[in-house]
């Protein structure tokens, strides 16, 4: 494994387990408070229920709309490491596949991680605009269908390589 494989590796690691651990630190200090993907997939007046409960509940010393907010920016840095993931994943399935067929999927597996890297971006910053916007008249952007398109493209790919791997077990 390269240095640079084994940089985003890690990165990847330690950035899904804070996330993972802040996740947890949210509903262990307000238990059953609406989390991120219930933002992301809410209407207009759905923001702006969620967010004034994030207002009003504490997350240690700070409102829980200060730590979603920072759940936000590590999300920036989760997205390089996760897109650098998938396509050298991508590339590592390709290099074993004989196919023709199925190695041009998994060509094609790059720009999909990378889009959904983007996507997920667009996400977190129509997030933020929206946690600051949520009370203003035509303040409030929907995020869900950047949520949707990311996870899509995500799924799309994970299903190109499980089809490359089961071929590969049933075709030697």
């Amino acid at each position: 494994m390269s240095n640079m494989r084994l940089i985003a590796w890690l990165c990847f690691i330690l950035l899904a387990a804070t996330l993972k651990y802040l996740s947890w630190d949210f509903q262990h200090f307000n238990p059953g408070i609406p989390n991120d993907f219930a933002f992301e997939t809410a209407g207009k007046d759905e923001t702006r229920a969620i967010v004034e409960t994030w207002d009003t509940s504490s997350w240690g010393q700070h409102s829980v709309t200060t730590g979603v907010k920072l759940f936000t920016f590590i999300d920036f840095a989760y997205i390089l490491a996760y897109s650098y993931i998938l396509v050298t994943l991508s590339y590592d399935r390709m290099q074993l596949e004989r196919h023709t067929f199925l190695n041009n999927l998994l060509r094609l597996c790059f720009p999909l991680a990378i889009l959904a890297g983007l996507f997920d971006v667009v996400e977190n910053i129509l997030f933020l605009f929206n946690m600051e916007h949520y009370d203003l008249a035509g303040g409030y952007i929907s995020i869900s269908p950047f949520t949707y398109t990311k996870w899509t493209l995500i799924a799309i790919v994970a299903l190109i390589w499980l089809i490359s791997k089961i071929k590969s077990l049933i075709i030697r």
